[in-house]
């Protein structure tokens, strides 16, 4: 049941605030003073579509609270709360804000929360009748509350309730163990392939090490080129000053002078190896 509502900035709105009583409450005035426009705010209270244009000119902000009785709330409104892991004893209050650039939020006691959900406690909460509205009815839940109703069958359907959300906890499981199952058996033809695949490859003791080598030998291919192209240069294409031309010059010099000095023999052969070498 409704117990305060509070509207500020709404259309021609500045404030106003109400509190009901249990019973039948009537408002009256004449056309144009504003009674409609409190039933607008109470379908924007409901989760109903809002823009830019309900709020009041020169105001930043459009916002409608309501507080609701849910001492002896139906059934359908226990256990949504229930599921939405809500807790309101006695009190549940809505709010809805929309602000001049037409951005609307939405709380649930005190809580900001997406626009269906507080949609979805309004259609519960609220009902607006008009020349051809007629909203609960139309509503599977209600519908099936006012049947068991008639029927005298409240005890029979809170079992069937909790049959119903123990079958679907035990099909939600049943599901996940399915789906891990799936990704357990995909897994495995993965595993199963990368073995076949590196069966196939016959690696040998020192292959990896041999491999990174290669592959390091190849990623560096330029730079081992380039300085390959500068060490024969300087060995043979300098016309100025080669290694093998300098060696070359060494060893005949150094061959004319074994006939004087025998201990440079050793010499020359280390020059002779070195130019072979080159």
């Amino acid at each position: 049941m409704l117990t305060y509502l509070q509207v500020r900035d709404f259309a021609i709105i500045d404030t106003i605030e109400l509190e009901l009583r249990p019973g039948l409450t009537v408002l009256t005035g004449e056309t144009g003073a504003g009674k409609s426009i409190l039933v607008d705010a109470l379908q924007l209270l409901a989760g109903g579509r809002a823009g830019a244009e309900v709020v009041r000119h020169g105001a930043e902000r459009a916002e409608i609270s309501g507080i609701f009785d849910v001492t002896h709330a139906s059934r359908e409104l226990q256990q949504w709360l229930e599921e939405q892991s809500v807790s309101a004893a006695e009190e549940l209050s809505l709010r809805r804000v929309v602000a001049a650039d037409g951005r609307s939020r939405a709380y649930l006691n005190g809580q900001s929360v997406p626009l269906q959900l507080l949609r979805e406690a309004g259609n519960i909460l609220i009902d607006i009748h008009g020349q051809h509205e007629f909203q609960s009815l139309m509503r599977s839940a209600p519908q099936r509350e006012l049947l068991d109703g008639y029927g005298r069958l409240e005890p029979l359907t809170g079992q069937v309730g909790i049959a119903y959300r123990v079958w679907l906890e035990l099909l939600n499981r049943t599901l996940e163990l399915e789906s891990k199952a799936r990704d357990r058996d995909a897994k495995l033809e993965l595993l199963k392939y990368q073995v076949h695949e590196l069966t196939a490859l016959q690696l040998q003791d020192g292959e990896v090490e041999k491999l990174a080598e290669e592959r390091a030998r190849l990623a560096n291919r330029g730079r081992l080129a380039e300085a390959a192209h500068a060490a024969l240069e300087q060995l043979y294409e300098n016309e100025e000053a080669s290694a093998h031309a300098g060696l070359s010059r060494a060893l005949q010099a150094l061959r004319g002078l074994t006939t004087l000095d025998p201990k440079l023999a050793s010499v020359v052969a280390l020059v002779e190896e070195a130019s072979i070498q080159i």
